[in-house]
């Protein structure tokens, strides 16, 4: 049963958890947001299309287990939980109290990730647009990931 559990939560190419996954963990935060904040990261690959259709999906695939290994070193320290959410959109959910500043996590994750891609002689010039929102109160799953989605296009927006 456990296995199986674990396949219906579990992304494949990123051995990361699922979206399925990131809602039945959300709903749980979201109730208890009050007494316990969150920040929530919602991290995409810029371009992602043209990675795929230039390097072909072989690499594509790549770069999405590249930002995987990312979010896993962004995150070591932290105990958060990390997803794909779908696509090339991933999602790292950390306590607030244990952030000192969220930008810092921004700031990691970018660093990791082109380090990672260096590591695979792919072109440095690939990168991520991330979005962020402190979560203190209880407030709707949808609402969150609209919220947390406007961020991260208003940062991938500054890039243009």
């Amino acid at each position: 049963m456990n296995l199986q559990d674990g396949r219906i939560h579990t992304d494949v190419l990123t051995s990361l958890y699922n979206r399925r996954a990131t809602d039945e963990y959300l709903i749980e935060r979201l109730a208890k947001a009050k007494m316990k904040p969150f920040i929530i990261y919602m991290i995409d690959v810029d371009n992602f299309k043209n990675i795929n259709d230039t390097l072909g999906h072989k690499n594509g695939d790549l770069v999405l287990q590249i930002v995987a290994e990312a979010m896993r070193l962004t995150t070591r320290h932290y105990d958060g939980f990390i997803a794909r959410w779908g696509g090339d959109e991933f999602i790292i959910v950390l306590d607030e109290e244990k952030v000192d500043q969220a930008e810092n996590i921004i700031n990691l994750m970018n660093y990791f990730f082109k380090y990672y891609l260096f590591q695979h002689h792919l072109s440095e010039d690939f990168s991520l647009s991330i979005g962020y929102k402190k979560c203190q109160q209880e407030l709707k799953l949808a609402e969150l990931y609209h919220q947390v989605d406007q961020e991260m296009y208003q940062q991938k927006e500054a890039k243009k």
